[in-house]
Parts: structure tokens; C-alpha cells; sequence
């Protein structure tokens, strides 16, 4: 017996009129909570759910078709396409790692008409979300168009991805005059004298490049992958600096690579916000007192109001402003405390240096401890005898705020304020900066602790034995991780080598650091860069040698769980030491490896060349 066919209701709105009532309600979410408005106010509209739905229900083949004629269409007047699929190439081919999965989602991108850029972004960005497959598909969300199988199926999975994004995008990005992800963009000499792209400062320009973020961001929170609605802005802003030959910004220092100590009623906006934790982090870092905090603080908010400024006259200052709007024109001053970057005629630093919330806050802080009696001076006075600025006292009124901020964000990533007021010594190897405790916030990574030696893990006892199977309150270790496991010895070693001695608390816990939890091995890369530590490829000795979860290599095979070790050297073919637990089941091991068996190096306290060559470590008895 056949389906009836419904009546169709008068009151109805057409599709068109839908179409025009949902991107009211689009723009009204926009005006209420931003971008992130408007992706919650599209999951929720017909045309949007629609889009989704056709695209997800379309036969693969069919689905491929069809949309790859509307998009290469598009993309046939798109000059990006082809003057600068080069940049693009290499932007993406220096970060993405894997070769063979690059190119079947540029094969899927031909055949769909999606931007391979995007999918990329969205597999760099599912690392660690607990999805299936290298896109992370949210199987509970496609209503079973694609199987567990197919899902994992690389091939298989691009196409899917490939195909929901263009469906997608025929409802969204591709109705405006430029769908391009480098719209709004335009060329400029860096300070090599390279031709680069930027997001142009013109409003035109810059009005083009909102509204496709925009449209970008509501098709991408329409896809079924895990994390979404929440990761579609870190998909955007990867594919597009990708567009325009940027790097993306993971493992650098941004606004977003900073955990917030603590929340505040002080009127600031959330990037403002972390760069206030980036100058506490550095002060505490440095073992500085709270004062330094609040000096530090006033003085970012009298020259910068805590925003990160660009110079037109310092070259190469623009391309490093996370805010293309936050342009300056005092003199050659850059960055939160505006700092005065031109050649040898200031001796503040390079621009990069100025441009970082980190680096600029340990140069500030650096002359701040020059200034005899600093700690007993008045705010204002001693920001003003760092600074040598024409309004000697615009200080004073932001002590208040500063007082304040220090009080309710306390300091992440393991360091805690102390009562250095000396300046560092001058044989110190880290450009200007003291060896710190912790990374947080983009600090060096290098830590002031010893190395460690074999088995000094304090709860080896008993060998063998797994302590979450057997559970009870002895079964946890004092970083809230099971006794044994791979993690739990390696946050032992980060303790040690960021200097921890006996009687103390341990810098490198959940609560310290300023996340919930460490998590299990797979999440750590993702859980620890919300506290600003560095994941990238290269190994150090000290660093954590990091194993995605499901890998099969010749000397690795990972479950769900992943892998955590310690990188105890580092070897000139190709091969590292590493120390590690529970690879012998629930006990102690050392192995060399390739490098290129491992996923990637979470510097958090990386051992100089001096704590390398001790091998001694404390090994106190458990507690």
C-alpha cells in the first residue's frame, strides 16, 4: 500500500518565504550573540536542517555529481582557484602530515565541488574529539547515511564530508557575489619583501570577508561531526589563513591558547580577558610577586587597553595582529605595551617578540626588575619609569582594574607567584627570559626541574598490577590519573622536571594548570593546549611523545586511550629513546623508536642541555 500524499497546507510559507524567514532568524542570533548566534539560530531553521538532509540523503555518486556542477561553476570565476592554489599548497602541505589522506580530499573536492581547504581543517580539527573516522563523523547525526564502516574509510568519508559541505554551501556561502575564502582579502609585501595575502582593513573588503565567515560558519555547524557547532570557527579560521598562505595558528601564541584562572566582572571582551591571563601567567611565571601583575597590567591598559596593535611603520607587524582594526601610529610602537620595535635604535626586541603577549610581558618585566626599589614604589610611578611616557601619570587610574584582575584570574599552567624583584642573569640562554616551570601561554617549554632516571616512579608498587581494574581510593595518583598508566607516569616526570621537590605542591595537576582534567593519553594534546602548551613534530629530550588514539605502527598499536612517553633522547638516524609505562603492561619500559611513529611533541618542560646531562630525579616514597 502505497504512501498517501498530504494535502498541501494554505498557511504554509513557501519556500522562498521560509528561506527569507530563516535568515531573519539567522541575523537576528547574529545581532544577539555574534557569529555564534547565528550558527545556533540556523541549526535551528527549516531551510538550513533541509540543506543538510538533502545533502546527507542524496545517493554518493549522484550527490557528487550534481553539486560538483553547481561549485566548479562558482569556482570557474574564482581567481583564487587559480593564481593562488600554490600559497594555499603550501600553507597546507607544511602542517598537514598526512599525504595520502590530502589527496583523496582533493579528489573528493573535485568530484563535490567543496572546498578541500575546509575538509582538511576539519580533520586537524577533530584530532581528539572522539569521532569516527579522520573526520571525526558524529554517526548518531547522519541518520544512517553512512556507515561505521564507510565512516572510516578515508576514501569513503571525504566524500561524505565532501558532499554535506556542498549541500551545505548551495544554501549559504554560495548565494553571496564572493564565496571565495580569501574574499576580502589582498596582497602585501612582508617584511622579507615576499608578495602575501591579509584580510584587508578596507570596508568593503573587510564587510566581504565577514559575511563569508558567516555563511562559511553556518555551513560548516551543519555538518555531522563531532564538536560542532563549536569547532566550525576554528575550521574557518584554519582553511582560510590555509586560502591565503598563512599557517594556522596551533602552537603559536593567540588570544585562544590561554585558560582563563578565574572569572571577573571587569569590563573586558574575552580577548581581552586572555591577554590579561597571558601577562599574569608570565609574571608568576617568572616567580614575580602579584604587584608585577598589577604594574604590568596597568601599564597594558594605559598603552593598549589590553589589545594587540600593529604599526604601519614596523614591518612586518600586521601580518602578526590576530585584529587587522587594531592599528596604531605612535611612533614604532607595537603590541599590549606598546613598545617601540625599530632596529637597533630601541632595545626592546624584535617585532616578534613585541607582538607576543608572552614575550613582551617577560621584556617589560625585565625592566621592570632593573628599576632599584620597584616593589615599594607606587603603581604608577614604577610603570612610568619603564615606560618614559608623555603622561607620566595615566597609570594610577587603571590600578583599580588592574588589582582586580589579578585577584580574580589566578595563574594557569602550573607557576605561582613569588618574591623575586631581582632581574634575571645575564648568561641566562633563552633570549631574555628566564628558564620557566611551565608553557603556559606560550612560554618556552622549557623546565627548571632535572631529568629523570629509569624507574623512579613513585608508585610502581605493586608491578604489574592495574590500578583502575582493582580501584578503591589507593587506585588514584595525586594528578587524578590511575596509578601505573602511561599518563600518570609522565605527569611524575613533568612534575619533576619542572622543578618540584619534596614537600611541595605539585605544579603539573588538573588544577594547577587551569583545565578540568588531564584526561586519558589521546586527549592530552587537545587538553593541554587549553592550558598554552606547544604540539608540534619536533622531539626534544623531556618532551612528551604523544600517540594518538587507533594508530598502527610498526613499533605502536593504540586503542582508544592512546599513548603518552617521555622522549629521554634524541638520536641522528631518525629514532628516539623513550621511557614510558604501562607499554609492558602496567610497568616501566624503554625503547627506541622512529620519530615518525609519533603523532607529535607536547613541549611542556623540555630539559636543558644542563638537566639532561643530570640524570639524578627525586624519588620520594608514595603518598
Amino acid at each position: 500500500m502505497s504512501t498517501p500524499t498530504p494535502e498541501p497546507d494554505a498557511t504554509a510559507p513557501t519556500g522562498g518565504e521560509q528561506a527569507a524567514a530563516d535568515a531573519g532568524a539567522i541575523a537576528k542570533g547574529a545581532l544577539r550573540g555574534g557569529t555564534a548566534g547565528a550558527v545556533r539560530a540556523a541549526l535551528k531553521t527549516k531551510t538550513v536542517r533541509k540543506g543538510l538532509a538533502a545533502a546527507l540523503a542524496l545517493p554518493l555518486i549522484a550527490a557528487a555529481t550534481v553539486v560538483g556542477i553547481v561549485m566548479n561553476a562558482t569556482a570557474a570565476t574564482n581567481s583564487y582557484a587559480v593564481g593562488y592554489e600554490h600559497i594555499s599548497n603550501t600553507a597546507v602541505t607544511s602542517e598537514f602530515d598526512q599525504a595520502p589522506l590530502l589527496d583523496l580530499i582533493k579528489e573528493a573536492s573535485v568530484r563535490t565541488g567543496a572546498s578541500w581547504q575546509v575538509m582538511a581543517a576539519i580533520v586537524t580539527a577533530e584530532e581528539g574529539k572522539g569521532g569516527t573516522g579522520p573526520f571525526g563523523i558524529d554517526l548518531e547525526k547522519t541518520d544512517g547515511a553512512i556507515s561505521k564502516e564507510d565512516a572510516e574509510d578515508p576514501r569513503k568519508s571525504a566524500l561524505f564530508i565532501g558532499r554535506a559541505l556542498a549541500g551545505a554551501a548551495q544554501g549559504t556561502v554560495n548565494k553571496l557575489p564572493n564565496p571565495n575564502l580569501n574574499a576580502g582579502s589582498e596582497e602585501f609585501l612582508d617584511s622579507n619583501g615576499n608578495t602575501a595575502m591579509k584580510i584587508s582593513t578596507q570596508p568593503d573588503l573587510r564587510a566581504a570577508q565577514e559575511a563569508v565567515k558567516e555563511q562559511y560558519l553556518v555551513a560548516i555547524a551543519t555538518l555531522p561531526i563531532k564538536g560542532n557547532p563549536e569547532i566550525a570557527e576554528k575550521v574557518f579560521t584554519t582553511a582560510q589563513g590555509w586560502s591565503m598562505g598563512k599557517k594556522s595558528t596551533q602552537g603559536q601564541c593567540t588570544a585562544d591558547s590561554v585558560s582563563l584562572g578565574g572569572d571577573t566582572d571587569v569590563a573586558l571582551n574575552d580577548s581581552q580577558k586572555k591577554y590579561a591571563q597571558f601577562i599574569i601567567n608570565a609574571v608568576a611565571a617568572r616567580g614575580m610577586p602579584e604587584k608585577a601583575a598589577v604594574i604590568a597590567l596597568a601599564t597594558a591598559f594605559q598603552e593598549s587597553t589590553l589589545r594587540m596593535y600593529w604599526n604601519p611603520k614596523v614591518p612586518g607587524s600586521e601580518a602578526l595582529a590576530p585584529d587587522p582594526s587594531a592599528k596604531g601610529v605612535d611612533g614604532f610602537s607595537v603590541g599590549l605595551f606598546q613598545q617601540q620595535v625599530h632596529g637597533s635604535e630601541f632595545a626592546w626586541g624584535t617585532v616578534q617578540d613585541a607582538m607576543d603577549p608572552t614575550k613582551s610581558t617577560f621584556m617589560f618585566l625585565d625592566a621592570l626588575a632593573r628599576v632599584p626599589g620597584w616593589d615599594s614604589m607606587e603603581v604608577t610611578i614604577a610603570a612610568q619609569t619603564v615606560q618614559r611616557s608623555a603622561f607620566p601619570d595615566a597609570y594610577a587610574k587603571w590600578e583599580p582594574s588592574a588589582t582586580k584582575l589579578v585577584a580574580d584570574l589566578r595563574p594557569t599552567g602550573g607557576a605561582s607567584y613569588g618574591t623575586s624583584t631581582g632581574a634575571p642573569s645575564d648568561d641566562d640562554s633563552s633570549s631574555g627570559t628566564t628558564p620557566v616551570s611551565s608553557s603556559n601561554g606560550c612560554l618556552d617549554g622549557v623546565g627548571s626541574g632535572t631529568a629523570g632516571k629509569g624507574d623512579d616512579y613513585p608508585f610502581r608498587d605493586p608491578v604489574g598490577e592495574c590500578a583502575w581494574c582493582v580501584g578503591g581510593p589507593g587506585a588514584v595518583d595525586p594528578w587524578s590519573l590511575y596509578k601505573r598508566e602511561c599518563v600518570s607516569f609522565v605527569a611524575w616526570r613533568m612534575n619533576v622536571q619542572m622543578g618540584w621537590k619534596e614537600g611541595e605542591e605539585y605544579p603539573f595537576t588538573p588544577a594547577k594548570l587551569g583545565i578540568g582534567l588531564l584526561g586519558n593519553a589521546a586527549q592530552w594534546k587537545d587538553n593541554l593546549a587549553k592550558a598554552g602548551y606547544v604540539t608540534d613534530k619536533t622531539p626534544k629530550p623531556g618532551a612528551i611523545a604523544w600517540f594518538d588514539a587507533n594508530i598502527n605502527t610498526p613499533s605502536n598499536i593504540t586503542g582508544d586511550a592512546g599513548h603518552v612517553a617521555i622522549v629521554a633522547g634524541v638520536n641522528g638516524d631518525g629514532t628516539i629513546n623513550v621511557e614510558e609505562y604501562n607499554f609492558n603492561p602496567w610497568a616501566y619500559g624503554a625503547r627506541t623508536i622512529p620519530i615518525a611513529d609519533v603523532s607529535g611533541f607536547i613541549h611542556v618542560a623540555d630539559l636543558p642541555e644542563s638537566a639532561s646531562e643530570d640524570s639524578s630525579s627525586p624519588s620520594p616514597s608514595a603518598k
